[in-house]
């Protein structure tokens, strides 16, 4: 799906029309959530509370987004508030950064282990 799409008379980019649909979906189950966290998320649960609920739209491909299309998305992210865009490929990359941060982790924890095993 389109994420995005450019007018060409005013040189703008703005959301394409399912992305907008989804952002308003957000909203509507963001403000379902305000609504029923005023009264408590389960009222036999009260330590359960909700500060800033967030959204995450994952929509479209941006694999072959030129630099100007990844920076309007991000413009037009930075505009809303508890509600974030996002490509499967940014996801996908954003998993990737993760995982390799775990895995370094683990060996270096691997590496500390054998060390103090050696000690």
């Amino acid at each position: 799906m389109d994420v995005l799409s450019f007018d060409t008379t005013h040189r703008n980019w703005y959301w394409a029309s399912q992305t907008s649909k989804a952002i308003g979906q957000c909203h509507r189950y963001l403000d379902t959530f305000h609504r029923a966290a005023e009264h408590g998320i389960q009222p036999d649960h009260p330590e359960i509370i909700a500060y800033h609920p967030r959204a995450v739209v994952v929509i479209g491909r941006s694999n072959t987004w030129d630099q100007s299309k990844v920076k309007a998305l991000h413009g037009l992210n930075s505009r809303m508030h508890g509600i974030t865009v996002m490509t499967y490929d940014q996801l996908l990359a954003r998993c990737s950064v993760l995982l390799g941060q775990v895995h370094n982790e683990q060996v270096s924890e691997a590496q500390e282990y054998s060390e103090d095993l050696s000690a």
